[in-house]
């Protein structure tokens, strides 16, 4: 393969996928702030500084473009017009979008733009499906380097924790999108993602609690968590899972923790 990724936003999703990547010849990343060139480059990546005029074009021709950063409102339309000649183009979405439909999630369901940051998501993801992108549509995103694991201490269950969530471990996430890359042709332009196993807030904090021997967080009404935790959604991504042919790594968050838990502290 001659062709180039290119990486329009580099977060947690794009360096997990420029990590699973092995056969592209370059891998380009854009960043809008001169501090994390260096960090690109340590991650292999071609660092580009971009600005409120960005200039794109002669890398993402012909090129794979996986978008991942968080609309604005400006950057999506600016850099889409640019990528009429990429080869495929994928944007990672957030299930975000369902706002406050409940129940299981899939392709069919309908969304929720009520919420203003839904509303920015939907529009951005019309701006890149009109440019012929893919859309995925991912829940809660964890890793070595992100998750509850890592602030136990500042959170709170939301409610009385009854309500589900949904969440897919960053490597799975990357090897689903890699895929997407690597196959001809995709059936939809849009999907969700997530792992087979959606659980209650109370059930996921309370087992990780067990695994770090840490108590309990406190409750506190849904009215004063975040919107992103508001939500009681099961996402059912055998959609994309069985058109990829892929199987999860990490299939629950029991998995995925597990394996980070243990990377931290070997033996």
């Amino acid at each position: 393969m001659s062709r180039s990724l290119v990486l329009l936003g580099v977060g947690n999703v794009a360096i997990h996928v420029a990590r699973c990547v092995s056969s592209y010849s370059t891998i380009h990343g854009t960043t809008r702030t001169a501090e994390r060139i260096d960090e690109l480059r340590a991650n292999g990546i071609d660092a580009h500084l971009i600005d409120h005029q960005p200039s794109i074009k002669k890398i993402v021709d012909d090129n794979d473009v996986l978008v991942s950063f968080p609309p604005d409102g400006v950057m999506d339309a600016a850099l889409a017009a640019q990528c009429i000649g990429s080869r495929r183009i994928i944007y990672i979405s957030s299930t975000g979008v369902y706002g406050k439909v409940s129940g299981r999630i899939d392709e069919n369901s309908n969304v929720d733009g009520s919420e203003p940051s839904a509303a920015r998501r939907l529009q951005a993801e019309e701006i890149w499906r009109n440019r012929g992108a893919v859309v995925l549509r991912c829940p809660g995103l964890y890793a070595s380097e992100t998750g509850m694991h890592l602030r136990l201490n500042q959170i709170k269950i939301p409610g009385d924790g009854s309500n589900y969530v949904s969440r897919i471990h960053l490597d799975d996430l990357a090897r689903i999108i890699c895929a997407c890359f690597e196959k001809d042709e995709m059936q939809r332009d849009t999907y969700v993602v997530g792992d087979l196993h959606p659980s209650t807030h109370l059930e996921t904090i309370t087992w990780l609690c067990r695994q770090l021997n840490a108590p309990l967080p406190d409750l506190a009404p849904l009215s004063e968590v975040s919107p992103t935790l508001r939500g009681n959604r099961q996402i059912d991504s055998s959609c994309i899972l069985q058109e990829l042919q892929i199987s999860l790594h990490y299939p629950s968050y029991k998995e995925g923790y597990s394996a980070i838990l243990a990377s931290v502290n070997p033996g």
